[in-house]
């Protein structure tokens, strides 16, 4: 029962009647309630009522009744104690209430959980219209609503009766809210700290990542200077926003031992206006420690390949330690210098073989090779061609120290039988040129030769200069038995 109806509840069609002092007819007791109502039949009216003017309140009574009734807005009348008078069913269906439990509330009992604006009591304060956004929670659940407060002043101006009118937002802001936590939930899946901030470089938000890195909580940040970052670049020419006014969107900064780049940009609304800033951190300690680590040992290796060229196989192996940047820098930078220790050391067993081979053949000790097994690849080609090379040197000088040793002791059927090629094919050649031509002398003075008078004179003179400048010994070892009446020759 509104208030309208408890002023006019004692009034029935028993308590006056037509001939009444107070002159109020049930007919017009009837007419009232049908207003409160929002209906108005005048019918049966006093003589002179319409006249007065009443009709026309009534009608205005109904109508006022048929907005509040009617109207698909919630609505609710309270007085200036803001205790609640009347609402309509929209308001009812709105908060959960039934009729009677809302005409015993007041407002201030509301369980208002979030006010953006004033509230109704500013309103009767101040005597003028107010409009607000309350989060409250009630019968319904929490709700989220927009307000209108406009108080109703009397003939004297001050506040009697608040009329508010409630825009259920709660689906708008549940909606947006999802939303809001949607593009949350992404930004905080990314591994790079996001902060945002707006034109005063005040935060309006940070991603999970950004409250690792800082250990405080997005409440805690959530209008705080973006100086509190604590960064080496904070508040200076080289703040990320600072360059980003100048024109330029990345920037580098040194935190707890740690390398980052930062990348800026603005925040813009609909209109095209900037409105905040944006700025995505990456840690880059890896490849700024890694290059730098890089460059160390590749310096180190170009030395030692530098070395290798030049021959000199004295590298410098060591490894420059790693920290938790650069351990696998380190791990590939000790495989390379792996591989070229092996290569030295293969180049060096390599080396030792050709001494070896080197200091054999000073020592004339030309049976020595070199064990090619050792070896690998080109560089067993290498060996095995240097014991070939050897083996093409001795196997001509062998067989031509043979024949000579043979030829020393008479025997001259012997001959140099290889085929060599080169200065080999001519030494070969010489030596069996030697062995005919001792044989030719031996058979001229074999002793079934008959020497005849004139020959022995040409004999005779041969031995007289052969008896001067001397012979070989294997020629005069020939030519003595055979030929005793010759002059004693010298050999």
């Amino acid at each position: 029962m509104n208030y309208v109806e408890r002023i006019l509840e004692p009034l029935d069609d028993n308590t006056f009647n037509s001939g009444n002092d107070c002159g109020i007819s049930a007919d017009l007791i009837r007419l009232l309630k049908n207003a409160v109502d929002g209906r108005f039949e005048p019918v049966g009216l006093p003589a002179g009522f319409r006249e007065s003017g009443a009709v026309e309140a009534l009608e205005l009574m109904a109508d006022a009744r048929t907005v509040l009734l009617k109207n698909p807005l919630p609505m609710v009348l309270t007085d200036v104690g803001l205790n609640v008078l009347d609402l309509n069913d929209e308001a009812l269906e709105l908060f959960g209430w039934s009729r009677e439990e809302a005409l015993h509330l007041n407002i201030k009992d509301i369980d208002i959980l979030d006010l953006n604006g004033k509230s109704v009591a500013d309103a009767v304060r101040e005597k003028r219209p107010i409009s607000s956004e309350l989060k409250i929670r009630c019968p319904k659940g929490i709700l989220f609503l927009k307000t209108w407060s406009i108080p109703l002043l009397d003939a004297a101006g001050n506040v009697k009766r608040v009329h508010m009118q409630f825009v259920d937002v709660t689906a708008e802001k549940n909606a947006a809210a999802d939303t809001a936590a949607w593009y949350e939930s992404i930004l905080d899946a990314v591994p790079f700290p996001i902060s945002v901030t707006d034109l005063e470089m005040n935060w309006t938000f940070v991603n999970r990542a950004t409250e690792t890195f800082l250990g405080r909580t997005r409440a805690e940040l959530m209008g705080r200077q973006c100086s509190e970052w604590q960064a080496n670049i904070c508040k200076t020419p080289n703040c990320g926003i600072a360059c980003l006014r100048r024109g330029q969107h990345q920037t580098l900064f040194e935190q707890n031992g740690g390398n980052f780049q930062v990348d800026v940009s603005y925040i813009k609304n609909a209109r095209g206006e900037n409105v905040g800033h944006v700025e995505i951190v990456q840690d880059i300690s890896v490849m700024v420690k890694a290059s730098r680590y890089m460059e160390g040992e590749v310096q180190r290796l170009a030395g030692n390949l530098s070395r290798l060229a030049a021959g000199n196989l004295d590298f410098d192996t060591n490894i420059a330690p790693a920290d938790r940047y650069t351990e696998d820098v380190r791990r590939s930078f000790v495989k390379i210098m792996e591989s070229l220790t092996s290569v030295r050391d293969r180049l060096g067993a390599m080396i030792e073989d050709a001494e070896l081979l080197e200091q054999a053949a000073q020592d004339g000790r030309l049976q020595v090779r070199a064990d090619a097994t050792r070896h690998e690849g080109e560089f067993r080609t290498i060996i095995e061609g240097l014991n070939a090379t050897l083996d093409a040197v001795v196997t001509p000088l062998t067989e031509a120290n043979g024949v000579l040793q043979r030829m020393a002791v008479n025997d001259y059927t012997v001959r140099m039988t290889g085929q060599y090629q080169g200065t080999y094919a001519e030494v070969a050649t010489a030596i069996n040129r030697v062995i005919d031509q001792v044989n030719r002398v031996a058979d001229v003075f074999d002793g079934s030769v008959m020497v005849t008078s004139p020959t022995a004179k040409r004999l005779r003179k041969s031995a007289a200069v052969l008896s001067r400048i001397g012979l070989p010994r294997p020629v005069c070892a020939l030519w003595r038995p055979s030929i005793p009446w010759l002059p004693r020759l010298r050999c």
